[in-house]
Order: C-alpha cells, then sequence, then structure tokens
C-alpha cells in the first residue's frame, strides 16, 4: 500500500529566497525574517535543523523562525491568516482550506512508497 506525504510549501521555496538574498545578505547585514510552519519536529526536518546548527540561513540574510502548530489544523490556519510565510502539511488540509476559500498553492511534495519505509 502507497500513501502520500504533500507539503504545503516546502525547501523548493527556501531555496529560492535563498537564492534570491544572497546578494542582499552580502550587502546588508539586517537579516529577512521568514516564520515556516511546522506541525511537529521529524525526521523530514533535518535539513532544515542542518541548516540553522550551520548557520546557514544567517549567511544567507534569512532570519528562519519555526512556527510549531502541534496539529494541521492550526497549521494551516496558521499559513491562510498569514502568520507563517510558507508550511510543511498535508495536501488534504491544503485542499479543505482552498475549498473554503483560500488560495494556497503546492510547491513541494514528498511520496514514500510503504515497502521503503519497512
Amino acid at each position: 500500500m502507497r500513501f502520500v506525504r504533500s507539503y504545503g510549501v516546502g525547501f523548493v521555496l527556501l531555496t529560492l529566497m535563498t537564492s534570491a538574498s544572497r546578494t542582499h545578505a552580502q550587502q546588508n547585514p539586517k537579516l529577512t525574517t521568514v516564520n515556516y510552519g511546522n506541525i511537529v519536529i521529524t525526521a523530514t526536518n533535518w535539513p532544515f535543523l542542518i541548516a540553522e546548527q550551520e548557520g546557514m540561513f544567517q549567511k544567507e540574510g534569512i532570519d528562519f523562525k519555526r512556527v510549531i502548530g502541534g496539529n494541521t489544523t492550526a497549521t494551516t490556519q496558521a499559513l491562510v491568516a498569514g502568520s507563517t510565510d510558507f508550511a510543511q502539511m498535508n495536501l488534504v488540509n491544503l485542499l479543505g482550506a482552498n475549498s473554503a476559500g483560500a488560495d494556497l498553492i503546492v510547491v513541494a511534495g514528498v511520496y514514500a512508497d510503504r515497502a521503503s519505509l519497512d
């Protein structure tokens, strides 16, 4: 059996923001705050945790703030309300929010075959 975990907005957006701010960060020491909505911290967050620990965000002019929602509904609501700039969330909540009038988009997704998790 297969399952899909989709992420509303993720690493692709962060990469784009990093590339765009590289020149700016070298000229201006002021950091751009980016609020990242997340449900809980799991292994999928390791790249972000390593980047934070190594100071990669700050080197690129980004003040990376993690906002832990605790559940998918709270994380989705924070994104729709503008409290976060992008969020890791499931596709069901994204579609539910859009059917209620939100205008969220999927930038990246993660797919895992059940056999690879055994």
